[in-house]
């Protein structure tokens, strides 16, 4: 058909002008996101490699000797490292250890206050996995075995038993030792995985507390199950261990540490066996 026009909106002419000053505008637009604000630190940091070939390493704690001493998770040995010149000492490796999962084996360790102080009580605190059922089904568990260090053979050995039958699921398990200022032995037991993943229909009882009747009732080592509960209460009265009821809970919830992941750089250096000493280097210094 000739001899007609076509009528065009304003509302498309002001769009078709926009996409094409568009590309002359980005010019003009941020290199960066203004809400991000980053500066400087007062002291730079440079890293090295101290020490590789650890099987898994877990816990890593400065030693009253001048050592890091380190769990491995995988290699089931505590191992002591100088941070000198990296060479090992394994102190002991521990048969009983139950490996199979991401979040099992040989985990915490605590060393007392007075370790190597002279006052005969060179201790050494371990937390780990090992097999509950004598048969051949695997029933996992969670113990607190307690060592004696020989400094002149630089040797745990002496094995006591502090906490044993600790039920330890499949995700979460917690593991982490600590002296608490109170001089008390601490032990984070985690979630067990509860209402996550394959664990989702299980209760997470992460923050129960026994009750006084609870504690009272449990004899060293024993495990104590709550009415409906899918994670056990466990107490040790004469073993250094606090325990602690719900009547108690404002106070014990302060107290009680909480069974923190590694994050996920930190977790790959364990993977690969690296154990990687940061330092702080004074400004005016130069690093080549």
């Amino acid at each position: 058909m000739t001899g007609t026009t076509l009528a065009v909106s304003p509302l498309v002419v002001a769009l078709l002008a926009a996409m094409a000053l568009a590309p002359l505008a980005q010019g003009d637009a941020p290199t960066r996101n203004p809400r991000i604000v980053t500066a400087e630190g007062p002291e730079p940091f440079v890293s090295r490699v101290v020490t590789t070939g650890l099987a898994g390493p877990w816990e890593v704690a400065w030693g009253p000797d001048g050592y890091l001493w380190i769990t491995e998770r995988l290699g089931k040995r505590i191992t002591r490292v100088n941070p000198a010149d990296g060479s090992r000492t394994v102190a002991i490796t521990i048969d009983e250890v139950y490996q199979s999962r991401a979040q099992d084996g040989l985990l915490g360790m605590a060393l007392p206050p007075d370790l190597l102080k002279g006052k005969g009580t060179d201790f050494v605190y371990a937390a780990y996995t090992y097999d509950g059922d004598p048969g051949s089904d695997v029933n996992l568990r969670m113990k607190v075995r307690r060592y004696s260090y020989d400094r002149q053979m630089q040797r745990l050995s002496d094995p006591v038993d502090v906490l044993t039958g600790l039920p330890h699921g499949t995700d979460h398990g917690g593991g982490r030792l600590l002296f608490g200022p109170d001089g008390k032995l601490y032990l984070s037991r985690g979630d067990q995985g509860s209402n996550f993943g394959p664990n989702y229909c299980n209760r997470n009882r992460a923050q129960d507390l026994p009750t006084s009747s609870d504690v009272h009732a449990s004899d060293v080592g024993q495990c104590h199950r709550r009415a409906g509960g899918a994670q056990g209460v466990h107490v040790a009265r004469d073993s250094g261990v606090a325990p602690f009821a719900a009547d108690d809970v404002d106070d014990q919830r302060r107290r009680v540490p909480h069974a923190a992941h590694r994050r996920s750089t930190e977790s790959g250096r364990r993977a690969r066996g690296v154990l990687q000493d940061r330092q702080s280097i004074p400004r005016h210094r130069r690093v080549s």
